[in-house]
């Protein structure tokens, strides 16, 4: 059962205006328009999951006002979202916990319903995005640098991970799940729309990250993450997936 999908206008409008980042922390939710922004990247990657599939499906058919709204906006959002990291950005969208998830999938999405596909290899391997930074492989150096990580996690094929800010301080990677902060990486694996949008573009782009999320640390975690059966049993505040996306995707992430 795939389940209900959202009403389309009322998602439609939450990129009907202008989205600015204020802060770049947890805090800046306290400041945020929230009847036209999501204030936390949990909401974001929902509200940008509901709009790739929509685009997707087929719920929105050719000469429908919503599909124009939704391809028009989209694309606004991606130009003011390119125009931020450019601006301060770069140096903000840092990994670090929940907050700036969905960032760089809804550039990808904007470019490509812009036909600017190109445009992502000037900042695909940038570090600032939290795709980018919190996703990687199981190695040796993890085993000396992480927490409770051993020898045997060092498998072939690789184990992709999580880290709240691997990045930049990888002695925060922490294998255990359910330690404090760790709850943070169940937020960052109810990324089922935002992921399955993104392996779709990618199985049409040649499995390039710039252009999509395959063969990389982050679509291998999505895969490897509800395996395990946590994705529905974090604190609650992390059990943020909408029913109808993570039913598409059990359905049609085996596809790609």
């Amino acid at each position: 059962n795939i389940g209900t999908a959202p009403s389309t206008s009322s998602i439609i409008d939450k990129i009907k205006y202008v989205h600015l980042n204020h802060m770049h922390q947890w805090n800046a939710w306290n400041c945020m328009p929230t009847m036209n922004m999501p204030d936390y990247g949990r909401e974001r990657n929902d509200m940008l999951g509901k709009l790739w599939m929509l685009y997707h499906t087929d719920i929105l058919s050719d000469g429908d006002t919503n599909l124009y709204n939704l391809k028009v906006r989209m694309a606004q959002y991606a130009i003011d979202l390119v125009g931020i990291y450019e601006n301060g950005g770069k140096s903000k969208w840092f990994p670090d916990g929940g907050i700036n998830c969905a960032i760089k999938p809804a550039i990808i999405f904007g470019a490509h319903l812009l036909g600017e596909d190109d445009a992502i290899m000037a900042i695909g391997s940038a570090k600032s995005f939290q795709e980018d930074g919190q996703y990687f492989y199981i190695d040796s150096n993890t085993v000396l640098t992480g927490k409770n990580y051993t020898s045997a996690m060092v498998t072939n094929p690789p184990t992709a991970e999580w880290g709240i800010r691997h990045s930049f301080n990888p002695a925060l990677d922490n294998a255990l799940w359910t330690i404090p902060g760790n709850d943070y990486r169940f937020i960052s694996a109810s990324m089922y729309g935002t992921h399955l949008g993104m392996a779709i573009h990618d199985d049409h782009n040649n499995g390039n990250w710039e252009l999509g999320a395959k063969k990389q640390p982050f679509h291998d975690y999505m895969l490897r993450h509800p395996v395990f059966g946590v994705a529905s049993s974090g604190p609650a505040h992390t059990i943020s997936y909408d029913p109808w996306l993570k039913g598409l995707w059990d359905a049609y992430i085996g596809n790609y």
